[in-house]
């Protein structure tokens, strides 16, 4: 297993705790901290950020032999 996969990993799962004490899942009592939010938000784009930049390097950047 990559090191980029494991970081990917472990990056979903902050984003899965963080996002369940955003949507009042864990903690339902407590108020929402904005730093929730952030770290949320932050994590989701790193991890859709690598995805998109794979998905681009697959099957945008890659040469077509039928041209």
């Amino acid at each position: 297993m990559k090191l980029s996969n494991i970081i990917i990993a472990v990056l979903a799962v902050i984003f899965a705790f963080s996002f369940g004490v955003v949507t009042r899942i864990i903690h339902p009592s407590e108020s929402v901290n904005a730093l929730w939010l952030v770290v949320a938000a932050g994590t989701f784009f790193i991890i859709v950020y690598s995805l998109y930049g794979a998905f681009v390097t697959s099957r945008v950047l890659a040469l077509d032999d039928r041209r």
